[in-house]
């Protein structure tokens, strides 16, 4: 064991291999140099794995004085390579099997598919509620049972023929939306759950409740006489538009002492007068004007203001 005293001092360490009779035979060989005169030292497989396990490297070169060389090139290739065969044999089935399971669950799969998943619905001012039909079919090869539908409000409600769908099948889901105190841009939609799919559908409904404003043209919006101005009567131009056949009813104002009329000029043309109050005092109001509009929100406003 004199070889393992000073470690430091090696320069290499190789393994080999021979044949002796039917039995391979390991032989580890380690130089050492002292001085200027190098010395091997002929260890037995048993002893060169001590000297391993004492220097502490495997494989690689920690101490830069120190290496190890394995021989019998042809043997460790043969064994590397029914490593890799078995590897990649593996790797081959592994990639067989994912793709036969991938396979397996695509045609397995049952799911429903919308023709459209949004409808949007024109502006109609006459329309108490919206309603809109999504048709569907089932595509996969097993039946499909709708299990929820969510919808966003209260103000949606949806409809369904029935729960459960045979492969091939086609039906729809209808979406019902009350418009009544409604206006302005709308966006609605609901969740579909169904036993064919990891994730639920959604089905989108939007559109726009006009109000009176949509169909109105007001020129001026505001009205104002300033401190220095005489406070004489002012005109507020009313006119249709998009065809629309308004009119105008009656105004009114937030502060009696603004005096309002609606008229019409000679061309035809509906205005709003507006008188604003003698004297110096400070005032402001908020005039509405009154139309035959159908819908909820029938009125226009006008900010008038004296100072």
């Amino acid at each position: 064991m004199e070889i393992f005293k000073d470690l430091s001092s090696y320069t290499s360490c190789v393994l080999t291999q021979r044949q002796a009779g039917n039995k391979w035979e390991s032989r580890g060989q380690a130089t050492r140099k002292r001085g200027k005169q190098g010395f091997r030292y002929d260890v037995t497989a048993k002893r060169f794995k001590f000297f391993i396990a004492k220097t502490g490297v495997v494989g690689r070169d920690l101490n830069p004085k120190i290496s190890f060389l394995f021989s019998d090139v042809v043997s460790s290739c043969r064994c590397v390579r029914q490593v890799l065969n078995a590897f990649f044999l593996t790797l081959k089935m592994a990639s067989i099997t994912c793709i036969g399971l991938l396979i397996h669950v695509h045609f397995a799969f049952s799911a429903l598919v919308f023709e459209k998943s949004t409808v949007e619905i024109p502006p109609d001012p006459n329309l108490k509620e919206w309603i809109a039909d999504y048709p569907f079919k089932n595509t996969g090869n097993q039946p499909v049972t709708i299990q929820d539908i969510r919808t966003c409000c209260e103000c949606t409600s949806a409809k369904l023929e029935k729960k459960i769908y045979a492969p091939g099948e086609s039906g729809k889901v209808t979406l019902v939306f009350k418009t009544v105190g409604k206006t302005g841009i709308q966006e609605k939609h609901a969740v579909i759950t169904t036993d064919g799919k990891p994730e639920p559908d959604i089905i989108f409904l939007k559109g726009k409740i006009p109000t009176a404003y949509d169909y109105i043209a007001i020129s001026p919006s505001t009205l104002r006489w300033e401190a220095n101005e005489p406070r004489k009567p002012k005109r507020v131009m009313l006119r249709t538009t998009q065809e629309k056949n308004i009119k105008f009813l009656k105004a009114l104002s937030s502060n009696k002492n603004f005096k309002t009329t609606l008229q019409t000029d000679s061309t035809g043309a509906s205005f709003l007068e507006v008188v604003p109050p003698l004297g110096k005092k400070r005032e402001v109001s908020r005039i509405f004007v009154q139309t035959d509009y159908v819908n909820q929100n029938s009125a226009v406003e006008i900010h008038v203001g004296a100072f």
